[in-house]
């Protein structure tokens, strides 16, 4: 697992955004966000897990407030680290859940694992990112991860193996959005999953990736107010 962080010079921020991006990405598909008053954290790449090596980031005591944004498998991926252990001021699942390969609440497991043997092909993975940004021009504005199609897969069969054996039992989300126009994660699956987990959720007349909606974090940190 990768962290890029983003900080006021000489810790003068007491306020920390966390985001988990989605497998496959970088800092890349939110580096155009203005961070504003935050220090910023970016997990990315989840091919090994932080858990059991070396541990979670110690999160300094000067931040008076804390808030997590996970996306995609970012959504599991930011579970498997925090669980129930860390309270944060606010916790936004977007566009995932934590049952990511099933039928009912995330991907079918035969799409997900389909995804994985197929996306040495390049014009499976155009498809994979045509359905990621929603439509051909939303995705010429998407910007694209620095990442080879070999480190990709890697972490997808990673935490294809992950999921299957480390069931998520706590997890610190206190809001999940839902992108109505979704081709990744079913909008179906998502509401049916954060139901069942007692979850509050806000919807969005949006595609899986919607980043470039939005000019700065505390934009994102509230989509999902008042809808």
């Amino acid at each position: 697992m990768k962290l890029h962080r983003s900080e006021h010079p000489e810790g003068a921020g007491d306020r920390l955004l966390i985001f988990f991006t989605g497998w496959g990405m970088d800092e890349r598909v939110t580096a155009h966000l203005e961070p504003g008053a935050f220090d910023l954290w970016v997990f990315s790449d989840y091919t090994a897990t932080l858990i059991g090596e070396s541990g979670v980031p110690e999160i300094p005591a000067r931040y008076r407030e804390c808030h997590l944004i996970a996306w995609s498998l970012g959504v599991w991926a930011a579970a498997e680290v925090f669980g129930g252990k860390r309270h944060f001021d606010s916790a936004l699942a977007i566009n995932g859940t934590l049952r990511p390969i099933d039928a009912e609440f995330g991907i079918a497991p035969e799409i997900f694992h389909g995804t994985i043997s197929n996306w040495h092909d390049e014009r499976a993975r155009e498809r994979f990112l045509l359905r990621l940004a929603g439509s051909r021009t939303e995705l010429e504005e998407f910007p694209r991860p620095l990442r080879s199609p070999e480190s990709q897969c890697a972490e997808l069969s990673a935490l294809a193996e992950r999921i299957k054996v480390e069931p998520i039992r706590q997890h610190p989300f206190t809001r999940a959005l839902i992108g109505t126009r979704d081709r990744i994660f079913p909008p179906e699956a998502q509401r049916a999953f954060w139901r069942s987990a007692n979850v509050p959720t806000a919807e969005l007349e949006a595609p899986h990736a919607f980043f470039n909606w939005f000019k700065c974090w505390d934009e994102v940190l509230h989509a999902a107010d008042d809808r």
